[in-house]
């Protein structure tokens, strides 16, 4: 356990993102999206069980133990938190420690334009945050919550799987609730936020048909809905969502997306011109009378 608490603090003090074990080889580390190795010790797989054992909540033990990989979030007092993969391989076992910042990266520290800021007014709609795994998505969504924590004076409830940064109240009454711990699922949980009162909901990612339907009644219902796709353009995102639904319903969905939908922020991170560190560059997409015509109207190639 000791030698976990050492890589890990390593890896935070050099500004890494990821750390990944596997069983019989060096642990790598991911910097600046590169990946590198972090040190020559080997662990065999007996090494890596009891690192990991102490940091896997009980309630995940029994999935790990009937052969499932199993995900989950973890604190490392006065350092940071980690979203947690364990999986087994061929080689035997392995892990992807996700460093996540304990201080929440506000609006000013990721220079988030004032059309993104604005949709965060709104009272009502969908807005969805896409790009590809490791894009900052989830950086990004959590730096919405807070300036709405800030902004407004609501009840935001966040479904996730796991909770990856923790918000604490300041002009918001906020529930964090986490799929498996808390509630079954994504579905489940929106269903039940809509008979807690909430003004915000933030869903984590819109994986399936089932949660995607549930968020688009969510946001139709005169609530504010927050959530991510791993889609790289706002035109393919709206496809993304119509065509999650059987070919029967996306006529109907497709007018519910028009009038649900009032912004797509696009983004990916590249390299600084310094050489040090990575920022978004994005591609911000506001809804207007023209684009939900198109997405009504069946003409999503248009968008652009």
């Amino acid at each position: 356990m000791s030698e976990l608490l050492q890589l890990l603090k390593d890896a935070y003090v050099r500004k890494a993102s990821d750390v990944h074990f596997r069983s019989n080889e060096r642990t790598w580390i991911r910097i600046d999206g590169q990946l590198t190795p972090a040190s020559p010790q080997v662990y065999s797989t007996q090494m890596l069980n009891e690192m990991f054992m102490p940091v896997i909540p009980d309630i995940k033990k029994e999935y790990f133990d009937q052969g499932r990989e199993i995900d989950f979030a973890w604190e490392l007092e006065g350092v940071a938190r980690f979203r947690i993969n364990i999986y087994k391989d061929i080689n035997g076992l392995g892990g992807c420690f996700r460093i996540l910042p304990s201080e929440i990266k506000n609006a000013n520290d990721l220079n988030l334009e004032a059309a993104i800021l604005e949709l965060c007014t709104r009272t009502k709609g969908l807005i969805l945050v896409t790009g590809p795994t490791g894009s900052g998505k989830t950086t990004t969504l959590s730096a919405l919550i807070d300036y709405i924590n800030l902004l407004r004076t609501d009840h935001i409830i966040t479904i996730e799987d796991p909770i990856e940064f923790v918000h604490k109240e300041k002009n918001c009454l906020i529930n964090q609730r986490e799929t498996g711990a808390h509630t079954k699922g994504f579905s489940e949980a929106l269903r039940a936020a809509l008979r807690e009162d909430p003004d915000v909901v933030m869903v984590g990612e819109m994986r399936d048909l089932e949660t995607t339907a549930t968020a688009l009644e969510v946001a139709e219902t005169g609530h504010l809905v927050l959530s991510t796709l791993h889609t790289n353009n706002a035109s393919d995102t709206v496809y993304r969502v119509i065509n999650q639904f059987p070919k029967k319903k996306q006529d109907q969905i497709r007018v519910s997306l028009a009038s649900s939908l009032i912004g797509v922020i696009s983004q990916v991170l590249i390299p600084k011109a310094s050489g040090e560190g990575r920022i978004a560059v994005r591609e911000i997409m506001i809804m207007n009378h023209a684009i939900s015509n198109l997405i009504r109207e069946n003409k999503i190639y248009q968008i652009n």
